[in-house]
């Protein structure tokens, strides 16, 4: 048991690494509550987050909104045909099939229909490597959205699918970041905090502009113009999509109930959240692959 827990523990602290290198210095994990085998790494990484955020704060530098992890978990490889030539056992287990069972299946049949046409165009015009988001769906008709990187194997015709991340909305989100950070770096570190007041009260209502205007000491125009020039959206569009990123990954990755994650969210419905989860992700919270 003990094993077992050090390794969801060490998974973290790796989630972390990848967190902090792909710019998320905002990212913590939570001290143990008794002292274990990473309990030292754990806190030296949450004081380095610590210093790193303060310091790229005062150098100017807006809070990125979103990050990615890139390690490839799986890869199937296909023909110009998209039938399936060779794969990891590990890409069919994901999606609850046997190896065996896959072998010149046209990967189109293992695609959510809104992926079937963008994987057949990127073939088409495939002459380097690209990254695309897909939706595989498994023998029970859960989804599994994946960004994957797509690569031709020169001189033959095949083509290398590596599915590289479960997190799919972070990378297509990127365009939040400003390329023209607000001049005073005062502001940086001012809209910043208002950031972090709205990522750790996900739990509650939103408080109005005004309201958050009064408790950090700026008038409301500028609190609106200003979080907008920092992240590219609107106080409210960022407060509902924290929400949802986090039952995202509480569905995909805790046995919770889904209900008990809408509330957890700040939804006080579960009808309100599922339809916003749907407009957000393209799909329901159900059809989610979650632990065994």
């Amino acid at each position: 048991m003990a094993s077992q827990n050090n390794n969801q523990i060490a998974t973290a602290i790796f989630q972390m690494l990848f967190e902090l290198a792909t710019g998320n210095y905002r990212f913590r994990k939570e001290m143990p509550a008794e002292e274990n085998l990473f309990t030292k790494e754990i806190e030296l990484l949450n004081h380095f987050a610590n210093l790193w955020e303060e310091k790229i704060i005062h150098l100017h530098f807006p809070t990125p909104f979103y990050s990615f992890q890139s390690s490839i978990q799986h890869t199937v490889i296909i023909n110009t045909k998209g039938q399936i030539q060779y794969l990891s056992p590990s890409f069919a287990f994901h999606l609850n099939y046997k190896p065996i069972e896959l072998k010149e299946t046209p990967i189109y049949q293992l695609l959510h229909k809104n992926s079937t046409d963008l994987l057949h165009n990127e073939i088409n015009q495939l002459s380097e490597s690209t990254i695309i988001h897909l939706i595989f769906v498994t023998t029970d008709n859960l989804y599994l959205p994946h960004f994957c990187s797509l690569l031709k194997l020169y001189p033959s015709e095949l083509i290398s699918i590596n599915l590289i991340t479960t997190m799919f909305q972070n990378i297509e989100d990127n365009n939040h970041l400003t390329t023209n950070p607000p001049a005073e770096p005062d502001d940086t570190i001012l809209f910043n905090k208002i950031y972090n007041f709205i990522s750790k009260n996900t739990e509650e209502q939103l408080p109005s502009t005004k309201e958050i205007a009064k408790q950090f000491g700026v008038n409301e125009s500028k609190l609106k113009q200003g979080f907008k020039a920092h992240f590219n959206t609107s106080i409210y569009q960022c407060y509902n999509d924290i929400r949802l990123k986090k039952a995202f990954d509480l569905i995909q990755n805790t046995t919770l109930q889904i209900k008990e994650i809408a509330y957890s969210c700040g939804f006080n419905d579960y009808v309100t959240f599922s339809k916003a989860f749907k407009k957000k992700f393209g799909f329901a919270p159900a059809n989610l692959k979650r632990p065994e």
